[in-house]
């Protein structure tokens, strides 16, 4: 895991800012959780009625067991496969601002914004 500058991720392109309503409810909905100059240690992903958090970083592994217990799966991992998801199930991944799309390319060198849907553009 890796610390890439991805300053061209930060603005949205103009396919992230539109979404049918048969895409939305079809979607993959990520939000991250974490600390600012870290990469991301938690994840909450929504998919139609099924939501689930994962814990991203070993580190933090210890913590999981406390709840449920939340599954440890690491970053490039997940990302590498819900990208792989949103491909062969044709959904597309939303979060809520670029900051999910940026974490993606910064810390696990994968690009989601041919994907990728900034729900705050679109609202």
């Amino acid at each position: 895991m890796r610390d890439r500058p991805a300053p061209q991720f930060a603005k949205s392109l103009p396919s992230e800012k539109k979404i049918s309503l048969a895409e939305a409810e079809r979607a993959i909905y990520i939000d991250f959780e974490g600390f600012i100059k870290e990469a991301p240690a938690l994840i909450g992903i929504l998919v139609e009625d099924s939501f689930e958090q994962l814990v991203l970083d070993a580190k933090f592994s210890g913590a999981a067991a406390y709840k449920d217990p939340i599954q440890v799966k690491l970053g490039q991992l997940l990302v590498s496969d819900l990208l792989a998801r949103s491909l062969n199930e044709e959904r597309r991944i939303v979060a809520f601002s670029t900051l999910e799309k940026e974490q993606c390319m910064r810390w696990y060198g994968i690009d989601t914004s041919q994907r990728y849907v900034n729900a705050k553009s679109v609202a």
